[in-house]
């Protein structure tokens, strides 16, 4: 696609109408630009249902700001961009990253569906990515066994299609059930 060049996030986001879809499904891992599967209905659906969830949040706090799709620098020097499905900034200007396509300031939570081969087997490279560049908390949503994945510095934990997520040191009084999650979106 670009030879051996290593890229830059700034010479990625320069270039990327030079990719597939302009790289909507692209990532940046070590300054090499590496192709994920497009979502399906299934992953689709997942991060719509968690959409609904944490904008009923924000509505009723006025707390945060998710970001969807976002690029996120974990790493310079050679650089890598993540693309996570739910970035959630609880402090910051509201939309403008949305503008730059990308963060170099981690969110306090980052939300991935793992829900292709390609994403399943880079998971547990993401996490440690987010946890090493700032992230606090890595939600793994796992649409094949319905479970969820909680990483922390130093933690983690997985939780039952019964169990919900919650985080009260990043968003006090959030819940929100496992479960449904994985269930064709209802309107």
């Amino acid at each position: 696609m670009f030879g051996t060049e290593l890229l830059t996030v700034e010479a990625f986001f320069q270039r990327r109408h030079e990719l597939p879809e302009e790289g909507r499904w692209c990532e940046l891992v070590r300054g090499e630009v590496v192709e994920l599967s497009p979502p399906d209905a299934l992953h689709c659906g997942v991060v719509l249902n968690v959409a609904k969830a944490l904008g009923r949040y924000v509505q009723q706090t006025g707390k945060g700001c998710p970001c969807f799709d976002i690029g996120l620098v974990v790493a310079r020097n050679p650089d890598t961009l993540r693309r996570a499905n739910v970035a959630y900034f609880l402090r910051g200007p509201r939309f403008e990253l949305y503008d730059r396509g990308f963060s170099e300031v981690p969110p306090e939570l980052v939300i991935d569906v793992a829900s292709s081969p390609d994403r399943r087997q880079t998971v547990s490279a993401r996490v440690q990515e987010y946890l090493a560049s700032g992230v606090r908390l890595a939600w793994i949503l796992d649409p094949q066994s319905q479970v969820a994945h909680a990483h922390r510095k130093g933690a983690k934990h997985t939780l039952a299609a019964d169990a919900a997520l919650t985080s009260e040191d990043l968003l006090p009084g959030f819940r929100c059930e496992i479960g449904p999650l994985f269930d064709v979106p209802k309107w």
